[in-house]
């Protein structure tokens, strides 16, 4: 597991049963999402509104009730990159 960074905290939940929450840091699509106990609670979703102030969508678990999930602040563990300097443009 990388390191874990705060995601941002929950504002509601939406029709659809997803969690909508206020970004701290940036995630990437499908990454896990965690409780303040480390337990994975869903992953991302999608992405939504402005690149200033972005909102992510989160698809919880089924055994994760969304509404106590409200007010509380999730965690994304930050992906380790796995290339190394630039990448080589194949032959023409």
């Amino acid at each position: 597991m990388g390191a874990i960074r705060r995601l941002g905290k929950v504002l509601h939940v939406t029709k659809t049963g997803r969690l909508l929450v206020k970004v701290e840091n940036m995630p990437h699509l499908f990454d896990d999402v965690f409780d303040e106990k480390l337990r994975r609670v869903g992953r991302v979703y999608d992405v939504l509104g402005p690149t200033v102030s972005p909102y992510v969508s989160v698809e919880i678990e089924d055994s994760v009730s969304p509404e106590s999930l409200v007010g509380k602040v999730l965690y994304i563990t930050v992906r380790e990159r796995k290339g190394r300097g630039r990448r080589r443009r194949g032959s023409r």
